[in-house]
C-alpha cells in the first residue's frame, strides 16, 4: 500500500456529516421548546392555582364572621352597595359591601384581591337570609363565590 492510499483511509473513518449534526441540532431544539412550553404552562396553572386557594381561604373566613353574628345584627342588613359602578366582575346589585384590595392574609390596602358580600333577605323561607361572599382578582377576571343561608 503506498503512501497515498494511507492517506486517504485515514479521511475515510466512520463518523457525522455537517448535515446529520444539523438535523439532529433542530430535532433537539424543537424537543426543547416543547419542555419549555409545557414548563410555562404549568407555572401559569400553579399560580392560578395559588390565587385560588388564596380567594377561597378569603372567602371562607369572611363567611365564617358573617355566619357567626347574630341573625338581627346590622352587618347582615340587606343593603345597597353605593358605588357598584367599579364591579366588573360582579353583577350590580349583587354587592351590600366591598373590601378592595386584600392580601392573601386579609389584610386591607395590601393585595390585589376584592372581597365583596351580599346579604338578601327576599329567600323563599320565610326567616332566612342567603349569605354570598365573592373574592375577585386579576382585574375581575377571575372569582370565587360561596353561598350560605343563615337562619334566625
Amino acid at each position: 500500500m503506498g503512501l497515498r492510499q494511507k492517506g486517504l483511509n485515514r479521511f475515510c473513518q466512520g463518523g457525522f456529516t455537517v448535515i446529520e449534526v444539523m438535523i439532529a441540532i433542530t430535532i433537539l431544539a424543537i424537543g426543547l421548546l416543547g419542555v419549555a412550553s409545557m414548563q410555562m404552562n404549568a407555572i401559569r396553572g400553579n399560580s392560578l392555582s395559588d390565587n385560588i386557594t388564596c380567594a377561597l381561604a378569603l372567602a371562607e373566613d369572611k363567611m365564617e364572621e358573617l355566619m357567626g353574628l347574630d341573625y338581627s345584627d346590622p352587618a347582615l342588613e340587606d343593603a345597597i352597595y353605593e358605588n357598584n359602578n367599579d364591579l366588573t366582575g360582579v353583577a350590580k346589585g349583587q354587592v351590600d359591601k366591598q373590601e378592595a384590595l386584600i392580601d392573601e392574609a386579609g389584610k386591607l390596602n395590601a393585595g390585589h384581591f376584592r372581597r365583596v358580600w351580599n346579604i338578601a333577605e327576599d329567600t323563599p323561607i320565610d326567616d332566612n337570609k342567603t349569605v354570598t361572599v365573592i373574592v375577585l382578582w386579576d382585574n375581575d377576571k377571575h372569582q370565587v363565590l360561596l353561598t350560605s343561608v343563615k337562619r334566625k
